[in-house]
């Protein structure tokens, strides 16, 4: 799944920034957000309603690790 994501992404930096543009995403979808566990469950949500696939949860756990 690291493989995956890393030959998929140009760098970390460029992962977190399509992190934080679907954060804001996500913000526009849900008014209350509060931290980034809200993210989190938030961005969950959103995904697996769009595309049932563990993809989504592994690739928001790493980015939430790695854009603190």
């Amino acid at each position: 799944m690291i493989q995956w994501l890393l030959s998929n992404f140009l760098s970390i930096g460029d992962i977190c920034d399509k992190f934080h543009s679907v954060v804001n995403i996500a913000y526009n979808h849900h008014q209350r957000i509060i931290n980034t566990s809200d993210y989190f469950v938030h961005l969950e949500v959103q995904q697996s309603n769009r595309n049932n696939n563990r993809f989504h949860r592994y690739h928001l756990d790493i980015l939430l690790n790695c854009c603190k």
